[in-house]
């Protein structure tokens, strides 16, 4: 039952991850391009587009938040393992099924705080200074990042409970 949990958490899970990575790349070079037309357009015609630092915060809420649920299911954040690396499986499976779910918990508030955040944001009409730029679908981005990065997490502790009951 619990193998079948995960492998239908999974299927939603995995393309949609995948293609939100792929926004995030998308978005990460047109950063780039941005990027370099502004510091060409300084030393060329000693001109910098208005809005760039703010385009820039912008575009990197974007790269982060949709790619931190690829990012886990790759094995990708930072890990320190000299000491969990010497632990038998069942002790390796306990750390992680400790770690993911704090992580699962902490990444849960995260996205319904952000939420929360996204809403007021909306309600109150937050836009950037420069570009007037409205703020809430940013938030909105951190929160659906965070809730997909949560249900990752907890897809993760589950392999990991399984892990650790499996002889």
């Amino acid at each position: 039952m619990l193998k079948r949990l995960i492998e239908a958490l999974s299927k939603i899970i995995n393309p949609i991850s995948s293609n939100l990575d792929k926004i995030s790349w998308l978005v990460l070079f047109c950063m780039m391009i941005y990027t370099v037309v502004d510091v060409l357009a300084l030393k060329v015609v000693s001109y910098s587009l208005l809005g760039t630092v703010e385009m820039t915060a912008l575009m990197m809420v974007i790269c982060v938040f949709c790619s931190f649920s690829q990012t886990e299911l790759e094995d990708g954040h930072i890990r320190v393992d000299f000491i969990y690396n010497k632990l038998n499986k069942r002790l390796q499976a306990l750390c992680d099924v400790i770690t993911q779910l704090t992580c699962t918990i902490l990444f849960g508030f995260i996205g319904w705080s952000s939420f929360l955040n996204a809403i007021e944001k909306w309600e109150t009409s937050e836009v950037t200074m420069d570009l007037l730029l409205p703020l809430f679908p940013f938030a909105f981005i951190v929160s659906v990042g965070c809730v997909l990065t949560c249900i990752t997490l907890l897809v993760k502790t589950l392999k990991a409970l399984d892990r650790m009951v499996s002889p």
